[in-house]
């Protein structure tokens, strides 16, 4: 439940998670904002924190280049 223009709203909504980097997180922003139906649709970037070094390198080695264009 959500509150918006003034009234209160009990929509179905789903949660993305994507795993990237900082630095594409304007990007991925921007596409989000595109496509979304809603005004102002949440859009929250959460650092990692923990002692997983494998998993960092996986996501930095993850997206480097995409290997498909316009994913989202």
């Amino acid at each position: 439940m959500y509150s918006w223009e003034g009234k209160v709203n009990a929509d179905p909504e789903y949660l993305l998670i994507i795993k990237s980097r900082t630095d594409l997180l304007q990007e991925i922003a921007s596409e989000v904002i595109k496509l979304h139906p809603y005004d102002v649709p949440e859009i929250i970037g959460t650092p990692i924190f923990g002692d997983s070094k494998k998993y960092i390198d996986w996501v930095f080695e993850s997206t480097k280049e995409p290997t498909v264009k316009n994913i989202l």
